[in-house]
């Protein structure tokens, strides 16, 4: 087993060091010294749902009264064994390893001196191999014999046919990454990007590394109260749907045709929502955008601020595996075939694509959606310009393929001036750092705030106070015109009745205070603040992506990853 070890966690109120599997922890512990164990763990397969069973980890001597310490209030040990066990069991039954701990005092089990004795010759094995044979055979002995003694006859034999499938990909903090998730998740990857040609051992540590970062940085969610709803993954899923011209059920037949499991799907969608959530208040706030730039941004790049949409449609033929110079002409002979048949009538771009396509929108004729320049795929937008509507351009080749394009339609909406009224406001966030929003301290503070907030008569001033304080975190943005019907109602409703400069009340959203400070309410041309808000938007994304590397590289280093290679 190679080990990559990184630095010791540091996020805040902490994350729980320790065996485990993410079942197992329903409580969290502060465990602030280095990671004193390696960790042995095994997946089953229990009624076709991946379930953690037992985690024994070696602990040098020297640590054991510490670690047993936490075992006994919070898992199992195994009597005078220099080891702990960790374990989650099938809905219903009792935590083997506690049956083990327990024994003397509650069910003398006359099995347990085998499984002692397989303690001590674990203890004195060097080799890898051998230990892990032996610690699925000491598993395997666990759950058969706390099946027999606590429920015998409901559960031994799904027990008994509990089927191994593999070992942990990677620990992260107090939950792990099995080989059976990232399987799933190189899976969904390839459906994904299509057109991602890459080595599978490469594949593989882009996928794990991006699984890692997932875990650690829903972890940090959850500590913070950060959920994805379902009726937002519902909207999500909705959205996804529509822009590829089917429906719900056709969607989930897609995603289950190229082997992705559709309940996995949703999760990691749900997943994405609460990611997108945690970066807004970790890291959006922290990226500011200045009128200046925004001004340069447009003088500069004026034809992507263009709002023409193209709707397009593509038929992808990949080069198949290994990619040779043969698999190449062969795979650029067949769509020359394609193109031939598409142009001389013989079939339509849409069956053409159903019929041949190797990309995830082939089920849909290719479509590709109605989309502004600088969202079409860069292989692409080129050739898109230049396009009239209707023609079919092509083959354009790329590492994993060539392809064939058709412009289905092109909008351009009328420059003329189109006002709209709205509110001039600045945005204030305010959070705390190691208080409660909920606490009376939190509220103190609060209510000092607000009341300089009220009092202040430039509000990036009192920002700079805040720059360096250890309570609070106040963020302001610079003074913006924001449409009413952009707005929630509610707030919309509340800024009508505000007199100039007067603050909305705070709104406790994802454990940070939110409000804005009504400057004047304005009609514009909306048609300005719009080229204007676009070259926000990409400013912005530039910005928050380069944020979000950052923020990533942190959380990396900042937290306690084993990747364990086979």
């Amino acid at each position: 087993m190679h080990t990559q070890i990184f630095k010791k966690i540091i996020l805040a109120s902490s994350l729980l060091l320790t065996l485990g599997t993410s079942s197992v922890f329903a409580q969290n512990i502060d465990i602030t010294h280095k990671p004193i164990h390696t960790a042995i763990t095994t997946t089953y397969q229990y009624n076709n749902k991946e379930e953690p069973y037992v985690v024994l980890a070696p602990t040098p001597k020297s640590e054991q009264k510490k670690l047993n310490h936490y075992a006994t209030n919070y898992h199992s040990t195994t009597p005078n064994t220099p080891y702990v066990a960790v374990a989650s069991t099938p809905p219903g039954t009792l935590h083997p390893t506690l049956i083990a701990h327990n024994h003397d005092k509650h069910h003398k089990l006359k099995n347990y001196s085998s499984l002692h004795k397989t303690y001590t010759y674990i203890e004195k094995q060097k080799n890898l191999k051998a230990l892990k044979t032996k610690l699925n055979k000491l598993n395997s002995k666990l759950h058969t014999l706390a099946a027999k003694k606590i429920h015998p006859a409901k559960h031994v034999d799904a027990l008994k046919n509990a089927k191994l499938l593999d070992t942990i990909a990677a620990i992260v903090n107090n939950g792990v990454i099995t080989r059976y998730q990232l399987k799933d998740a190189v899976a969904q990857y390839k459906v994904n990007n299509p057109n991602v040609s890459m080595s599978k051992n490469k594949l593989q540590d882009t996928v794990l590394k991006q699984l890692v970062i997932n875990k650690i940085a829903l972890q940090l969610a959850k500590l913070n109260s950060i959920e994805g709803k379902d009726a937002e993954v519902t909207r999500a899923l909705t959205v996804i749907a529509k822009r590829n011209k089917v429906s719900l059920t056709e969607f989930k037949q897609v995603i289950e045709s190229h082997g992705v499991n559709f309940k996995l799907y949703k999760q990691d969608l749900r997943n994405k929502i609460i990611m997108h959530k945690l970066q807004q208040i970790s890291i959006a706030n922290s990226v500011r955008i200045s009128q200046t730039q925004i001004d340069n941004f447009i003088n500069s790049h004026n034809d992507k601020l263009q709002h023409t949409k193209y709707e397009v449609a593509n038929i992808l033929i990949s080069t198949k595996t290994p990619i040779t110079a043969k698999t190449t002409k062969a795979a650029k002979e067949k769509i020359d075939n394609i193109k031939k048949q598409i142009t001389s009538g013989k079939i339509s771009f849409a069956q053409a694509a159903k019929k041949y396509s190797s990309s995830i929108n082939a089920s849909t004729g290719g479509n590709l959606g109605a989309r502004k320049l600088d969202a079409i795929p860069t292989v692409f937008a080129p050739t898109v310009k230049s396009m009239h509507k209707g023609e079919v351009s092509g083959p354009v080749a790329t590492k994993s393929g060539f392809f064939l394009i058709k412009l289905l339609n092109k909008t351009q909406p009328s420059e003329k001036a189109v006002f709209k009224t709205g509110f001039e406001i600045q945005k204030i966030t305010i959070a705390f750092k190691d208080v409660k929003p909920s606490s009376r301290h939190a509220d103190t503070l609060l209510k000092k705030l607000m009341q300089q907030l009220s009092d202040a008569k430039n509000l990036t001033d009192l920002q700079k106070q805040y720059k360096d304080n250890k309570q609070v975190i106040l963020e302001i943005t610079e003074p913006q015109w924001v449409e009413e019907g952009k707005l929630p109602k509610d707030l919309a409703k509340e800024i009508k009745q505000l007199h100039q400069g007067k603050l909305s009340k705070p709104k406790l959203i994802n454990g940070n205070w939110n409000l804005v400070k009504f400057l004047n309410k304005k009609t514009v041309d909306a048609s300005k603040i719009m080229q204007q808000q676009t070259a926000y938007d990409i400013l912005f994304q530039q910005n928050l992506s380069n944020a979000i590397q950052l923020w990533e590289h942190q959380l990396i280093a900042n937290s306690y990853i084993k990747i364990i290679k086979q």
